[in-house]
């Protein structure tokens, strides 16, 4: 698979919600926590071939995001991280 890695700065307590949206491939999220730990992993949550993970952040900190392509496609995505959705 494909993949691209993002860092996002997230607080302890808040909910957020993770979106990869393309339609270009079939979408696959995975979240991993400060510590490295993965937490979340989605698929087809975000409708369609999309990915959503909606969570509330167990600690203050830098968390990846890996937005990742099924079966060796490639194009364009969108990837969103919204706050209190």
């Amino acid at each position: 698979a494909h993949y691209k890695d993002f860092n996002v700065g997230l607080t302890q307590g808040k909910k957020y919600a993770i979106q990869l949206d393309s339609t270009a491939f079939d979408a696959f999220l995975k979240l991993y926590a400060p510590t490295g730990v993965q937490l979340f992993q989605d698929d087809n949550s975000g409708g369609g071939t999309n990915a959503r993970i909606t969570f509330i952040a167990p600690i203050t900190g830098n968390y990846r995001i890996s937005a990742i392509a099924h079966a060796g496609k490639v194009g364009a995505f969108h990837l969103t991280v919204t706050e209190n959705p």
